[in-house]
């Protein structure tokens, strides 16, 4: 029997794993920070830019906290936090690498964003407790 009040808790950070994909990043971000400094001379085009791209690519380019309890699972990085209960998750599929959680589709937030994918911790200590905290926790629906 599993305790309840069983806490997960990891850092991923996926520049780290994959070096080579987070320099092609950091320099497209560069790049079109360039870009658009050239083409608007204007510092709050560029700043605009990098808040962007830089927000859309933190999940990549900084540290992944996450947090899964018996209310939910927290996601925390340098720009982004999210917190979701048990409950907004309908469905979940489990990669090599990671866990895919679904938003329910019949929602607009599930259509636009589908889900957290969940990374395993690089050592893989975690793993198979992740695995077994979102299988309880998860309701599958036919629907979801």
């Amino acid at each position: 029997m599993t305790d309840e009040r069983e806490v997960l808790e990891w850092s991923v950070f996926l520049f780290a794993r994959h070096p080579g994909r987070g320099l092609v990043a950091v320099g497209a971000v560069l790049a079109s920070a360039a870009l658009a400094w050239w083409w608007f001379s204007d510092p709050l085009v560029v700043a605009a830019t990098l808040a962007v791209l830089g927000a859309a690519l933190a999940p990549y380019l900084f540290p992944l906290r996450y947090r899964l309890d018996e209310r939910g699972v927290r996601l925390k990085n340098g720009l982004l936090w999210d917190y979701r209960p048990w409950e907004k998750f309908f469905d979940y599929r489990v990669f090599p690498d990671a866990v895919q959680l679904y938003f329910d589709q019949r929602e607009l937030r599930g259509r636009i964003l589908k889900g957290h994918l969940l990374f395993f911790d690089r050592e893989g200590k975690l793993n198979d407790r992740i695995v077994d905290m979102v299988k309880r926790k998860v309701r599958r629906t036919e629907e979801g």
